[in-house]
């Protein structure tokens, strides 16, 4: 046997290994369903300031929806860099370090199509593109919950993904409509906030 296909078999042990070890899932719950909560409440602050500022009801600058925008993200990135410190990172396993790709892999494509229906919207003069956004980030949340449950082999994951993918398509009627901002927040509040504020309890009780 040649040095080289000893090593071979021994990547391929390792990586077998790497999917059957034991792992403390505790800190990513935690971490995860902290950030979940603090991006749903994010979406929603944004969404209630938009509406405030559209509203009219109180008198605002030009570009008070911009400076709404920019503060919410503000608040959002020091909570994660918060967030971030408290967390220990150790060696992550296989299905760790997949959990994690899965999470990326929703989180870039939807920076893009975000921006694509930005440039649209400024383009034709039509909001409504950016409504779209909304309904585009519920549909990848989706997608990733459904490669988490794969990965996790947890039911409630599954259960997770498809009632994102059956919120995405009944909030669809309400595009264009004064109820959109209502029904997206509500849908950010139940599958995005809720679940996060289950997480970390778990987390925490698992120690």
């Amino acid at each position: 046997m040649t040095t080289d296909t000893q090593q071979s078999l021994k990547d391929d042990l390792a990586f077998l290994r790497s999917l059957v070890e034991p792992e403390d899932w505790r800190t990513p719950l935690w971490t995860f369903g902290a950030i979940y909560v603090a991006i749903g409440l994010a979406i929603t602050a944004q969404i209630a300031g938009l509406e405030v500022v559209n509203s009219g009801v109180v008198p605002l600058p030009k570009g008070a929806g911009l400076m709404v925008i920019v503060v919410v993200w503000s608040v959002y990135a020091i909570v994660q860099h918060l967030i971030g410190r408290r967390v220990q990172r150790g060696p992550a396993n296989l299905r760790a370090r997949v959990s994690s790709a899965a999470v990326i892999g929703m989180t870039f494509p939807h920076l893009t199509m975000l921006a694509v229906f930005a440039i649209t919207a400024w383009r034709f003069h039509d909001a409504m593109f950016m409504e779209l956004a909304g309904l585009t980030f519920c549909a990848l949340q989706g997608g990733m919950w459904i490669v988490l449950c794969a990965v996790r082999r947890e039911r409630w994951f599954a259960l997770e993904g498809a009632a994102w993918l059956v919120a995405t398509l009944a909030a669809a009627p309400s595009l264009g409509t004064e109820a959109f901002g209502g029904v997206l927040a509500a849908i950010v509040l139940a599958l995005m906030v809720a679940p996060g504020l289950y997480m970390i309890p778990v987390a925490r009780r698992a120690d």
